[in-house]
């Protein structure tokens, strides 16, 4: 009487535990189970059969849950989306930074000219300011006296001496030349008219 007892318990239970199997399946095809609520109710069936410790649902429901995949082909892709961006953003930058160079050259270059074309201005208004200076010194001279300009060109070097008695009117020069009568000023005039003579 009892063992027909148990075997008819285990034929009931196993009865409920297929129904339960099968209509854990068919919402699981048909998606109306989420794998949250396939989670609780293995949480649940595991309540209920504590003599079975690794309950099959959680198993499936663990199986069913979607898993990150690594080295599929999509994450593959993903990392080759990347490479490539970090590749276009580093060939964006050396492209700048060219650019930035040749802008550097250009301005380095522009300088140089600049600078080059001050100092010819600058050297050509000294010259010339030189020159008029010159110029009106020598009208002055002109206009002095011979003994006076004679004394005056004792005061300078040989050298500039006859620059200025090359740029005056032959009259004038040769007056101022005459002017030179001590031996002194013969010896100086020597000097002058050897500096007129070699340039």
């Amino acid at each position: 009487m009892m063992r027909r007892l148990y075997h008819l318990l285990s034929l009931v239970c196993i009865t409920v535990t297929l129904a339960l199997a099968g209509l854990v399946a068919a919402a699981a095809y048909t998606g109306k189970l989420s794998d949250e609520r396939l989670a609780k109710l293995a949480e649940v069936i595991r309540a209920e059969d504590a003599a079975e410790p690794d309950a099959p649902l959680a198993g499936a429901a663990l199986a069913a849950s979607p898993q990150p995949a690594h080295g599929t082909p999509a994450s593959l892709e993903v990392l080759q989306r990347e490479l490539d961006r970090r590749q276009r953003e580093l060939e964006y930058q050396d492209e700048q930074l060219q650019q930035l160079r040749r802008l550097v050259a250009q301005e380095r270059e522009e300088l140089r000219q600049a600078r080059t074309s001050f100092y010819e201005q600058a050297t050509a208004q000294r010259e010339q300011a030189q020159d008029e200076s010159f110029q009106e010194l020598v009208k002055l001279y002109e206009s002095l006296q011979p003994r006076q300009v004679k004394d005056i060109l004792m005061e300078m070097e040989a050298t500039q001496a006859a620059r200025y008695l090359e740029a005056m009117n032959r009259r004038t020069a040769s007056k101022i030349i005459g002017q030179f009568r001590s031996e002194m000023e013969k010896t100086h005039l020597q000097q002058v008219l050897s500096q007129m003579q070699a340039g």
